[in-house]
């Protein structure tokens, strides 16, 4: 009697030490509540070391321009476009920025095999500089955005995510009211032009690529020469209004965009991933963080290099 007396009290206290379903159910929506509370937190730290990575590498396009400019008193070429003995028949060379700050972001391999005398593209001539334009360097990429490639059935390069500052209005940079920018086609400006102060006048900045490879859209392809793939405008403020630029299959991603191949209609507007702003980078080579309600006047007057703007405080929030 005392035996099942023992087993029955010991059957007893091994129930009592258990869990009831109610108080799985509890304890499971505690943790799921703990952790709708922290992940918020845990994608806000991520956001913030990428965006970090992010300035570091705007950063470097920074030095890499001073040090180019120190080595050949200007800025490089923006976009260099041509045909050889100005003839349409002929070969038309084509460059943008990078090439020319290859050695100066630790590819100098890239800039020794690099030919100036040859299209960054691929043609009926032969490979071009395609196989050096398609190798992705992380220096292209903004972490909170996607490493992306050009891919069509002609071409392949590396998409890219910074971007030149080309002023307050449209590619052609003709627009009623314009003030120069310190980048330009087919042109090299050097510091001492930059009239408004090194401190007080943009240089680059981050943009959004396509969200797929093989979609024909010119946004982040930063290693063509064409209109807009490189550059970003000031006619609107960061992350706001439509883009204007040649974009198939995703007009509203990842950015609202209306198709145009005018040289006077295409504009873009800096854009990031980066909650509230885009990190930009000034011609003294410091880095700020603009925020999305920058005062357009101010922003704009931040893109000209010559006119004679008082823009002494920028908006970073």
């Amino acid at each position: 009697m005392k035996q099942l007396s023992f087993r029955a009290s010991r059957e007893k206290r091994q129930f009592l030490l258990g869990f009831t379903l109610v108080e799985l159910l509890v304890v499971i929506a505690i943790i799921g509540i703990l952790i709708a509370l922290l992940l918020p937190a845990v994608q806000a730290a991520r956001e913030s070391a990428r965006r970090a990575q992010c300035t570091n590498r705007l950063r470097q396009w920074g030095l890499a321009a001073h040090n180019y400019h120190t080595a050949n008193n200007a800025l490089p070429y923006a976009q260099l476009s041509y045909f050889i003995d100005d003839d349409p028949q002929k070969l038309r060379i084509r460059h943008s920025y990078q090439p020319a700050l290859w050695p100066y972001i630790e590819q100098q391999d890239l800039a020794e095999r690099y030919d100036w005398n040859l299209p960054s593209v691929q043609g009926n001539w032969g490979p071009g500089n395609e196989p050096l334009t398609m190798v992705q360097i992380p220096t292209y990429f903004c972490p909170s955005d996607r490493i992306g490639m050009w891919i069509d059935d002609l071409h392949q390069r590396s998409r890219g995510n910074y971007v030149l500052n080309w002023g307050n209005g449209n590619f052609s940079q003709n627009n009623p009211g314009y003030l120069q920018a310190p980048w330009a086609r087919n042109r090299q400006f050097p510091f001492r032009q930059i009239t408004d102060g090194l401190s007080k006048t943009l240089l680059m900045s981050e943009y959004l690529q396509a969200v797929e490879d093989k979609t024909f859209d010119f946004r982040g392809d930063v290693l063509n020469d064409d209109y807009g793939c490189a550059q970003f405008m000031t006619k609107n403020t960061p992350n706001s209004g439509i883009d204007r630029i040649v974009c198939l299959d995703y007009p509203n991603e990842p950015a609202p965009c209306k198709f145009t191949y005018d040289a006077a209609t295409v504009s873009v507007s800096a854009r990031s991933k980066h909650p509230g702003g885009v990190n930009t980078l000034l011609a003294d080579g410091s880095i700020h963080f603009v925020g999305d309600s920058v005062d357009l006047v101010l922003w704009q007057a931040l893109s000209s290099m010559a006119g004679a703007e008082t823009a002494a405080n920028i908006n970073t929030q």
